[in-house]
């Protein structure tokens, strides 16, 4: 799941990834079956996350006092993307 997340890959991709590692693996293996199935296992080990948005060019974390901050404070960058213009 970290090699997925660190290279950003989509869920059907890890789903199609699992599907593949299952045909290697004997039978009796006990890999999750695909990306939810492997979610809910790592949060029932308590191995959550919490998703952080950041400037584009890094200069701050929308948290604490910029978590409500809808343009960066420092560089005047937006938060969010403009999905009208893509």
């Amino acid at each position: 799941m970290n090699l997925c997340m660190v290279h950003g890959v989509s869920n059907k991709f890890v789903d199609e990834f699992f599907t593949f590692l299952r045909l290697l693996l004997l039978a009796y293996n006990c890999l999750p079956q695909n990306y939810y199935a492997s979610k809910t296992l790592t949060r029932r080990l308590g191995l959550n996350y919490k998703n952080i948005h950041a400037c584009g060019k890094g200069c701050v974390l929308f948290q604490g006092e910029y978590k409500d901050a809808i343009s960066c404070p420092k560089c005047g960058a937006p938060r969010y993307k403009d999905e009208g213009n893509i």
